[in-house]
Order: structure tokens, then C-alpha cells, then sequence
């Protein structure tokens, strides 16, 4: 049921799909530690209030690495939900009358 409703699913301001030749290249592995309890609590607090750990911790997520890309050199960034999805004209609405 799920693959009859995504195929007809429709969406407003759907971006055009565009084809690139780009190889896959696998992420590197991860060097992040494992961290519970009453150290994640004070880590979170110091985080939360140090902006270098803040931004050396994010490059260190690999999250600064998809700015580099030169495949999204001529998107425009996006902060809000532009693609909304729209009912279908071809289904019709049933309404319960009881």
C-alpha cells in the first residue's frame, strides 16, 4: 500500500531531477566516542556554552565536508519546507456521513 500512495503522491515546487556522473566514494569511518551517563550530561553543558568545541565537533561529524562539494556549487541552499505534497485531482475524498 505504501508503494501505490508514493507513486501517486504528488508535490508542489518539486525540484526537476538532474543526472550526475559523480563515483561513490564510502564516508570515512567513524572517530567519534561513545559517551553515557554523567559525562554526557557536563560535556553537553560545556558544548552548549563553548562555541570552539561546538564548531570542532561539527567538523569533526563530517557535516562542514558537504559544503566543499562541487556538485552543489549552483544550488541554492534551502532552510524551509518548499516541497509540500498535494492531494491527487484523480482520487477522489471520501467523507463519513455517519
Amino acid at each position: 500500500m505504501a508503494e501505490e500512495r508514493s507513486r501517486s503522491q504528488k508535490f508542489y515546487n518539486y525540484p526537476e531531477p538532474r543526472a550526475f556522473d559523480v563515483p561513490y566514494k564510502p564516508p570515512p569511518p567513524p572517530a567519534n566516542p561513545v559517551v553515557r551517563g554523567l559525562p554526557l550530561y557536563f560535556g553537553a553543558s560545556l558544548v552548549s556554552s563553548v562555541s570552539s568545541i561546538q564548531n570542532l565537533l561539527w567538523s569533526n561529524a563530517g557535516f562542514s565536508g558537504l559544503r566543499g562539494l562541487p556538485e552543489l556549487e549552483d544550488i541554492a541552499p534551502r532552510y524551509d519546507p518548499t516541497v509540500i505534497p498535494v492531494q491527487d485531482s484523480s482520487t477522489s475524498v471520501q467523507k463519513n456521513t455517519d
